[in-house]
């Protein structure tokens, strides 16, 4: 059973961790999906949306461990782990959804889009000269799929007649 509530914390802690990367990870003029100007990077509302975001994140990270560390005893289920998992994916995504619409509210009310005038730039030199791939690139793809089905075709005689069926964690069969 520890296994099991170390395995949900540890979920919880690694969808927590994506989470909270997934607005650093984006460009600093692209907050919460919503393309700004690089003077409005440092914008209050922009940097009061960032920590709200990342607060409730871990309050729903933390909650969510505090439940599955009551629950899962109680329960006894190990399928808890994927709830409670899908569920702390679920509220990132709206807390993520409600800092988009917090930034864009406040970009449609400030009139940021009118202090730069917009454009759109399209390359379409793929178009008219695409790019070629050697054949000789699909050889290595080519060798481990035939590599694969020789081994499977030689040890298919030693396989037993009826193949053992798991339905879950810790289900002997």
């Amino acid at each position: 059973m520890i296994l099991v509530l170390c395995a949900s914390v540890i979920l919880i802690a690694l969808v927590t961790s994506l989470m909270l990367a997934l607005p650093a990870l984006a460009r600093p003029t692209l907050p919460f999906g919503v393309r700004v100007g690089i003077q409005r990077v440092g914008d209050p509302v922009i940097v009061a949306a960032r920590r709200f975001y990342a607060r409730l994140t871990v309050l729903v990270a933390v909650i969510a461990a505090v439940v599955s560390i009551l629950v899962l005893p109680l329960s006894g289920s190990a399928g808890a782990i994927g709830l409670t998992t899908t569920v702390v994916m679920a509220v990132d995504l709206l807390l993520f959804y409600r800092a988009h619409r917090m930034v864009r509210a406040a970009k449609l009310a400030g009139g940021w889009a009118a202090e730069r005038r917009q454009g759109v730039t399209v390359d379409t030199t793929f178009r008219t000269d695409p790019v070629r791939v050697p054949w000789l690139w699909s050889l290595p793809a080519l060798a481990v799929l035939l590599l694969t089905a020789g081994i499977g075709w030689a040890r298919y005689g030693g396989l037993p007649a009826t193949l053992p069926l798991s339905f879950g964690y810790g289900t002997g069969g």
